[in-house]
């Protein structure tokens, strides 16, 4: 995967994990809170992956993100 496809998969793995707590009635809070833990647990990693690729990348300006495909997901 590409740091721009980490950082959207990241973005998405959060969202679901909101998606799955909103849904959740009072049965079933807990089962799912769990899912949507190991949800987040995953967007971290691939948070964490997103940005060791944004740092890697060569030419890259500290604190500007502007390079393509870069450039396309932060805007």
């Amino acid at each position: 995967m590409t740091g721009p496809e980490h950082y959207q998969l990241a973005e998405q793995l959060v969202k679901t994990a909101k998606s799955i707590l909103e849904r959740a009635t009072e049965n079933t809070y807990a089962e799912a809170r769990m899912d949507a833990s190991d949800l987040v647990e995953m967007a971290q990693v691939h948070a964490t992956l997103a940005l060791a690729a944004a740092t890697a990348e060569p030419h890259a300006e500290p604190g500007i993100c502007v390079t393509e495909p870069w450039g396309s997901v932060i805007r």
